[in-house]
């Protein structure tokens, strides 16, 4: 038998994986990393993907330092996690675009409501 059926499924053990995060990453608090577990089920991200880009997020080594809270802004669209395979989401490329980065310079409307590039 391949895969998972509905007897084997992998179950939702949120206490357990805030210890082992916790256990993995010393420097995170347990409260901070609860809550981004908890945002990031409320935002409904499966099970699944939240356990396991936690653990990514925990045993990432980066200065500075990784924190849970990159969980949660993940979920949101505005932190790109490396090695997931997907896309950035539609709030990463609305923060990206207001943001200006990589849009070039911003249309200026004159007093005639005619538009023109701004220079900058």
């Amino acid at each position: 038998m391949t895969g998972l059926d509905d007897g084997t499924r992998a179950r939702e053990a949120p206490r357990e994986l805030l210890s082992l995060a916790c256990a993995t990453r010393p420097d995170w608090t347990r409260e901070e990393t609860w809550n981004a577990i908890h945002a990031a089920r409320t935002a409904g991200l499966e099970w699944d993907r939240l356990a396991l880009r936690l653990m990514a997020i925990a045993f990432r080594e980066e200065t500075p330092p990784t924190s849970p809270r990159e969980l949660w802004d993940a979920v949101r669209g505005l932190r790109d996690l490396p090695g997931t395979g997907a896309p950035p989401g539609a709030g990463y490329l609305a923060v990206k675009a207001a943001k200006g980065w990589g849009t070039g310079g911003q249309p200026a409307l004159t007093e005639g409501n005619e538009n023109r590039q701004e220079t900058s």
